[in-house]
């Protein structure tokens, strides 16, 4: 019988175009899965291949709550964070990456409530110590392995915690700006990424100013060189790979130049600007 045209959808023409598009499409994204499956994240396979740490020793950062303003916001961030991690890993040769990868929720609001980065900074430096310590291999931890593990006073640089992995020198800070930035309407999920061997070391003056606070950019000197700065969340995997090495910080443009990481979200300054947006429309 045939099709009486006049009787059909205006676009029926086009529906069989579409539906054979959207498979094309899902043929072509199951391929790029694969394709990228291939590829390895070598970092932090060093890290759980590490003879110093347990053979079970976990992968992921400490997670420092300070904004208690917003519970449902928080809770939606934790969910968030645990399902990147997932996503992320489908498109990587894992061997079991998955199941090792322990975030720690840092949620004390007595200690944490409104902390800056430097006092997460100073938490955290203890802290990793301590997770190191029970990561180690060799059981029960002396003080001289300690001394090795940290390494002296005057050159902490030779110790173990300087090259276990990124666990053990970069934490996250979820602050309002990070909660913020659930906001559908913003640049998606961020966090902040601290470091704990990064400061600012000397009184900063109109002669040494970063380039990108004086282009208005960084919200503080601290942002960027200073050991902290926003990043999309959706690249936890990556970032978290790409400092293994604790000077990775320092030789990247990623992390010195805060207008590289902004501008690729499509801003024009700090995400921390946006509580000036949010005290002005509260008026």
């Amino acid at each position: 019988m045939p099709l009486e045209e006049d009787k059909m959808p205006a676009n029926w023409t086009e529906q069989p175009q579409e539906s054979d598009a959207k498979i094309h499409m899902a043929a072509f994204e199951e391929k790029m899965k694969a394709y990228r499956a291939q590829d390895r994240l070598e970092e932090i396979d060093k890290e759980l291949n590490n003879e110093h740490l347990k053979p079970d020793a976990p992968w992921g950062l400490a997670v420092y709550r300070t904004c208690y303003d917003d519970e449902v916001g928080w809770q939606k961030m934790r969910e968030h964070l645990e399902t990147r991690v997932r996503e992320s890993l489908e498109y990587y040769v894992n061997d079991g990456m998955l199941q090792r990868h322990r975030f720690v929720f840092m949620d004390d609001k007595t200690q944490f409530d409104g902390a800056s980065p430097a006092k997460v900074r100073d938490h955290f430096e203890q802290w990793a110590k301590e997770e190191l310590a029970r990561n180690w291999a060799a059981q029960p931890v002396t003080e001289e392995m300690r001394h090795d593990m940290y390494g002296p006073p005057d050159n902490p640089d030779n110790g173990a915690l300087s090259w276990a992995g990124t666990r053990y020198h970069v934490c996250v800070l979820i602050d309002d700006v990070c909660l913020l930035s659930l906001d559908e309407n913003r640049v998606g999920p961020i966090f902040m990424l601290v470091n704990k061997d990064f400061g600012i070391p000397h009184e900063i003056t109109e002669d040494n100013e970063h380039p990108d606070y004086e282009d208005g950019w960084m919200v503080d000197h601290n942002e960027g060189p200073g050991g902290w700065i926003y990043v999309r969340s959706s690249e936890y995997v990556e970032t978290y790979n790409a400092l293994h090495d604790r000077n990775e910080w320092g030789e990247d443009d990623r992390f010195m130049y805060p207008s590289m990481v902004y501008g690729d979200m499509g801003l024009e300054r700090s995400p921390a600007f946006w509580r000036e947006e949010v005290a002005a429309k509260k008026g």
